[in-house]
């Protein structure tokens, strides 16, 4: 039996649970986070929208040197090692290459090396390209490293590409493609 001298305590909560069932109505109604990691948002994975079709064109106009250098230094044939593809992957994904086109984009450059086979990719690069757009592991996304951090890798040795370009570390004249 409810208490008559409660009831006007129970009066000031009513528009407060009318607003929040209409915000929880909003939220039901949203898409849901894993259809936006699958690629069905507007821009794939990330803000900026880079896809397949227009990755050349950004590449050369909006791409950061640093992630540009890595990518150039892939295409001439050359491996880029762990660290350079744990820095290149995550900022692909935020600038909005989905994971269907992801993976075929890391395939695709990977195998400019010759010793990179379709086996050693499925092998080797699959599981970590998809666990840099949260479909493997924990279900975490990887987040891009900032400018700061990046300067902050440690020297690459020989054979290595990785940080950033113009770090007072770099040795020599830097060519960005």
């Amino acid at each position: 039996m409810e208490d008559p001298s409660r009831r006007p305590q129970f009066a000031g909560l009513q528009p407060l649970l009318e607003r929040l069932r209409g915000r929880v109505e909003q939220v039901i109604a949203a898409p849901p986070t894993a259809a936006l990691r699958a690629g069905a948002g507007p821009a794939g994975g990330g803000e900026i929208g880079l896809s397949l079709e227009n990755f050349e064109t950004l590449l050369q106009e909006s791409f950061p040197p640093c992630m540009r250098h890595l990518v150039m230094h892939q295409r001439a044939g050359r491996r880029l090692r762990f660290l350079g593809r744990l820095q290149l992957r995550p900022f692909l994904w935020k600038a909005g290459l989905a994971p269907p086109g992801g993976l075929q984009w890391w395939e695709t450059e990977l195998r400019r090396d010759l010793e990179v086979t379709h086996e050693i990719f499925d092998r080797k690069h699959r599981c970590q390209v998809l666990r840099a757009y949260g479909a493997r592991g924990h279900g975490v996304e990887a987040h891009p490293f900032g400018r700061a951090r990046i300067q902050d890798f440690p020297a690459p040795r020989a054979g290595q590409l990785r940080g950033c370009p113009f770090s007072a570390r770099a040795r020599g004249p830097v060519r960005l493609g």
